[in-house]
């Protein structure tokens, strides 16, 4: 076992040094708080044939009261396109991002987002490249318990939340530059992502020191939203929501220059 240390610079690159390091060419995450089922790796090893790159996993989400919820996932019949798992996921989780991975498909996903500071959530997007870089992905019936702590770091105030726009925007560019064709869902993509942040930000305003850092990153997202863009948003219930998130948006930056 090798065991690393470093300066707290976000999961992502804690991740990242924890890859490179590994001798296999298989890597899974385990965040501390978390468990895996004893027989979850070698079922997930087991699917990892031909083009198999990633395997999900069932993932079980206990929350502080006890219960425990299994993640819903979209997807009937596995295995799927990895192509196909990246657009489903991009707005909202509907393929597992919890599982076992080729460590080349980690290693490219690194690759194409480089990351230059703690964004908060570089980890999802790294999975998420993970699936777009995966030829198939499949599934097992090994058990990922993610414990729901709401006491962990990230349920406190978290100073540097506003950072999550700059993965959405950087969504934005690359995927608008390579598949044009899913623009309307990188558009409710970012959409979702600003107005989460915005409701923090409300939430969290008389004790953030950095509000305008805040307010700062929250214009420079939403500049380049438009409506014309967003009614082109289906379905009809995401496009009513993602329009109430504009509107509101918009309306509390203008009153707050």
């Amino acid at each position: 076992m090798i065991v690393l240390s470093q300066e707290n610079s976000g999961a992502a690159i804690a991740r990242m040094n924890g890859i490179n390091q590994a001798k296999g060419d298989f890597v899974c995450i385990l965040d501390a708080d978390d468990y895996l089922s004893d027989d979850a790796i070698d079922l997930a090893m087991n699917k990892m044939v031909n083009d198999i790159d990633i395997c999900c996993f069932n993932v079980h989400i206990t929350n502080s009261n006890g219960d425990t919820n299994i993640f819903d996932t979209a997807i009937e019949n596995w295995p799927i396109n990895g192509e196909k798992a990246f657009f489903l996921n991009l707005d909202e989780w509907r393929v597992p991002g919890i599982f076992l991975a080729r460590k080349s498909v980690f290693l490219e996903a690194y690759s194409l987002y480089k990351i230059k500071e703690n964004n908060v959530n570089d980890d999802e997007v790294i999975s998420k490249l993970c699936m777009l870089n995966a030829k198939y992905i499949d599934m097992c019936d090994g058990i990922y318990n993610y414990l729901n702590n709401p006491n962990s770091t990230t349920k406190k105030i978290n100073y540097n939340y506003y950072k999550i726009i700059n993965t959405s925007l950087f969504m934005n560019e690359f995927i608008f530059e390579k598949h044009p064709e899913y623009k309307d869902k990188v558009i409710s993509h970012k959409i979702s992502t600003i107005y989460g942040v915005l409701c923090r930000f409300r939430k969290w305003e008389k004790n953030l020191s950095n509000k305008k850092e805040w307010i700062d990153l929250l214009n420079i997202g939403t500049n380049d939203i438009k409506l014309t863009d967003v009614i082109k948003i289906k379905p009809w219930k995401i496009k009513l929501k993602r329009l109430i998130q504009v509107v509101l948006i918009k309306k509390y930056l203008r009153e707050h220059r």
